[in-house]
């Protein structure tokens, strides 16, 4: 009886692109391990702020969490398009600034995208959103949001900085 190989077969080239691919006009990115730096999540709302407030938002990411890892969930990827298709006059300009970290892949939409992924990476998240900061403290993620025109705070409900 022969033994089966424990090695992993070569993954063969695709053909055509995936449905995500399709989607989103390109590969989605792995996700890394969630071992090592933090991981800080960007909601849709604060991509705006460099582009409207002038909001050094990655500068006051890493004052705050020197070395975290900046990612975009895949959902707001496609909220952007989405904005930008509708007209919004700052959607692709966001839309560009998101692509510059990495896409994180979700099948889930809006906040319970956000809520999943900080959950599951134990990752932070920066948000304007009031509500979304709320239920993200009440379940213990960790949350930034903006405090005047430059810069980002904590909750008193945050746990601590890695």
């Amino acid at each position: 009886m022969a033994q089966r190989s424990k090695a992993r077969p070569a993954i063969a080239s695709r053909g055509s692109p995936s449905g995500r691919e399709k989607l989103l006009g390109h590969p989605a990115r792995p996700v890394p391990p969630v071992s090592g730096r933090p991981w800080v999540l960007l909601d849709t709302n604060t991509l705006y702020l460099p582009l409207t407030r002038r909001f050094p938002l990655e500068a006051e990411i890493h004052r705050l969490m020197e070395g975290a890892r900046i990612g975009v969930p895949e959902s707001v990827h496609g909220e952007l398009k989405r904005l930008e298709a509708r007209g919004n006059p700052h959607a692709r300009a966001a839309r560009l600034l998101a692509e510059r970290f990495p896409m994180l892949p979700t099948d889930l939409h809006g906040d319970e995208a956000l809520e999943s992924l900080a959950r599951e990476l134990g990752a932070w998240v920066v948000t304007s959103d009031r509500l979304l900061r709320r239920r993200l403290e009440a379940q213990g993620v960790g949350v930034l949001f903006p405090r005047g025109d430059h810069h980002l705070t904590s909750g008193p409900r945050a746990p601590p900085f890695p």
